[in-house]
């Protein structure tokens, strides 16, 4: 199942790979866009880590897809990981995503939306599977009682990277 995963992640960091400047470009030339392009690239935004308030309207979106070097949202994406995201976060993006209802219809709107979208579901149906897993071995070493139930997805995270080895999480 890992290697699945590895190989899911991997193909959807292709795509976000293969954008180039001008689909960059797209996005950041929209003065009113789509309320669905705002929305997916909200969602992506927050699979990144970035809190609502620099989120807030289109304005700052544009600001964070604007950014370059170490901060550039290609790299980021690149550099993302399941083990990243937290749930809460998770459950945001998919609060954004709710309402776009395939790839085809983004798609429709902006081509570089569309990727966006395709890498925020692609990670998201991951972190789901990735947090289910720890949450199947957590309920497997513990008796299911006590405090566990307060401990937050990261603090989940750290214990199996602790009892597995961090190089068996992607």
């Amino acid at each position: 199942q890992m290697r699945r995963r590895i190989e899911h992640l991997a193909s959807i960091n292709k795509l976000v790979g293969s954008l180039d400047g001008r689909s960059i470009a797209e996005l950041k030339g929209y003065s009113k866009p789509h309320n669905d392009i705002i929305d997916v690239m909200r969602a992506t935004c927050v699979l990144l880590g970035l809190p609502e308030s620099k989120i807030a309207d289109w304005k700052s979106i544009k600001i964070q897809i604007s950014k370059t070097g170490r901060e550039g949202i290609k790299r980021r994406i690149l550099q993302r990981s399941v083990q990243d995201v937290s749930s809460q976060d998770l459950a945001r993006a998919l609060r954004y995503l709710e309402d776009i209802s395939d790839t085809d219809h983004i798609k429709s709107k902006s081509e570089a939306a569309a990727v966006f979208y395709g890498w925020c579901h692609g990670l998201a149906y991951e972190v789901k599977d990735y947090l289910s897993e720890l949450d199947t071995h957590l309920g497997r070493q513990s008796s299911g009682a006590g405090a566990e139930g307060s401990e937050t997805a990261q603090d989940r995270r750290r214990a199996v990277r602790e009892a597995e080895g961090d190089s068996m999480w992607m």
